[in-house]
């Protein structure tokens, strides 16, 4: 928890509702802290559940729950809160607010992913889409990775991906995705362990969760918008956020 707080320390944004930005005051930061003292009994990833918007498409062969978390200056505070009550710590009302006023012009979004190779930042693409609005994210962090297993179906592994070729950059990633495919027919060739059905196979995939940041105020915060998410093997997963809901 400490680590995802020093990572997003300040990069937040505050939104009450559809009518304007609700001002970051210490009774607004106060109710947050309170709300997470409320959630001590919960994991963090219950605590985050209202401000965790699931890929719509689903259409990724190596993700499973692939997710973002918005995290506004109202949820930092609560989670923060929520951290230093489980461990012991005094929840101060200045100290949350300082977090919250430092950044509180940013969309900051922790997204999490699966591929099948370790996809580094630069590698990633990301932008958000609102009406005619595109935007680029000025800053994009890979803060973990891990390997985990994945049991998936031989035909949907087999399965090819639907890239253009517009998106096949002859870089250093189209390599990678290369040496998937040969690894892909390898684990075909291996067959599947022995507490799987045949038709069923367990690959290793990178699980992985960047924070992304964009500026706040180059977006319409009373509409909806969509983050596209994509890299070469796991394809492009679309999370439509409305801010508007979002405290």
């Amino acid at each position: 928890m400490g680590k995802i707080l020093l990572f997003l320390a300040g990069f937040f944004y505050f939104m009450g509702t559809v009518q304007a930005m609700m001002p970051i005051t210490a009774e607004t930061v106060q109710a947050a802290q309170q709300y997470g003292v409320s959630q001590k009994n919960v994991s963090t990833e219950e605590l985050l559940t209202r401000w965790t918007v699931a890929d719509r498409k689903q259409t990724n062969k190596f993700g499973s729950r692939e997710r973002i978390v918005v995290y506004t200056p109202y949820v930092v505070a609560a989670v923060d809160a929520q951290s230093k009550t489980v461990n012991g710590q005094k929840v101060n009302v200045d100290s949350g607010l300082t977090l919250a006023k430092e950044y509180n012009d940013i969309l900051a979004l922790g997204v999490i992913i699966d591929s099948s190779f370790q996809v580094e930042p630069k590698y990633l693409k990301a932008y958000i889409t609102q009406g005619r609005q595109f935007l680029m994210p000025y800053n994009v962090t890979l803060d973990k990775a891990v390997m985990r297993d994945l049991k998936v179906n031989r035909r949907t592994l087999m399965a090819s991906d639907k890239f253009q070729p517009s998106m096949q950059e002859k870089t250093d990633l189209y390599k990678d995705k290369l040496e998937l495919d040969k690894k892909t027919q390898e684990v075909l060739q291996d067959g599947s362990s022995a507490n799987s059905p045949s038709d069923q196979v367990i690959i290793k995939i990178w699980n992985m969760q960047y924070f992304i940041y964009f500026d706040l105020a180059k977006l319409d915060l009373t509409k909806s918008m969509i983050l596209t998410i994509s890299d070469q093997a796991g394809g492009v997963r679309e999370f439509e956020i409305n801010l508007g809901t979002m405290n």
